[in-house]
């Protein structure tokens, strides 16, 4: 359904798009069985209303899923790529087809990122050869997320802070920062509750409403507040 305060697409996304609760394998299923579906995009792990993980057997299913009706995987890593050296990405060995990431790429300088796999990079190139190349008249993030500053920062931030050995040391602070936070939620009986996925830690209200479908978290009602430390 729509939703208030978004931007409006030039299509009417309740009639391109088919949505499918995280983690749900049965409800994939349904929506890739009509044979309409050309991208699954999703996150490897949800970010913005806390810290979802998938149910155990998830990607396995979702990859035989995949395979089965030719459909391509897009990941966002934007948020998730706090799990470590490679994102959740390489932690959970999805290997999509194309990959996206931004934000802290470039330390809070606007910046962004895209990777294809080798068999995608081909087809889009091969489609592109045919006359296809048209340039973006929309003009959406290309001055900001291309600049010569962005691409300055993110190669210091990848070469300087986002090292494997940075990522393991920002992971022991975010551990002792969400053992810290979730002592102080306890000691004063706070109804909140915390999560971690590596350098990223989420504090949640439990004033939340029941999903159904196996030990999915909660999720918080509208008038719940969420709070998110990211080390990187």
């Amino acid at each position: 359904m729509r939703r208030p305060g978004h931007f409006v697409p030039e299509a009417d996304s309740t009639t391109t798009t088919r949505v499918v609760e995280f983690t749900d394998l049965e409800g994939l299923e349904r929506g890739l069985r009509h044979g309409e579906v050309t991208p699954v995009v999703t996150e490897p792990a949800l970010s913005d209303i806390g810290i979802v993980l998938h149910e155990p057997g998830f990607f396995d299913g979702a990859r035989r899923l995949w395979g089965q009706t030719a459909t391509l995987l897009k990941v966002d890593e934007t948020h998730p790529f706090s799990a470590g050296p490679g994102g959740a990405t390489r932690r959970f060995e999805l290997r999509p087809d194309a990959l996206t990431i931004g934000e802290s790429l470039g330390g809070d300088v606007p910046s962004g990122a895209y990777g294809l796999s080798q068999e995608m990079a081909d087809r889009s190139g091969a489609h592109l050869s045919h006359g296809s190349d048209t340039p973006d008249a929309d003009g959406v993030d290309e001055t900001f997320a291309g600049s010569a500053t962005s691409l300055a920062a993110t190669r210091a931030v990848l070469g300087q802070v986002l090292t494997d050995r940075d990522f393991a040391k920002m992971k022991i602070l975010c551990t002792q920062i969400a053992q810290g936070v979730s002592d102080a939620i306890a000691s004063h009986a706070l109804a909140r509750s915390v999560s971690q996925f590596g350098t990223r830690i989420n504090t949640v209200s439990r004033h939340s409403h029941h999903v159904p479908g196996g030990n999915r978290p909660p999720v918080p009602t509208p008038h719940s507040s969420s709070t998110r430390t990211s080390a990187p």
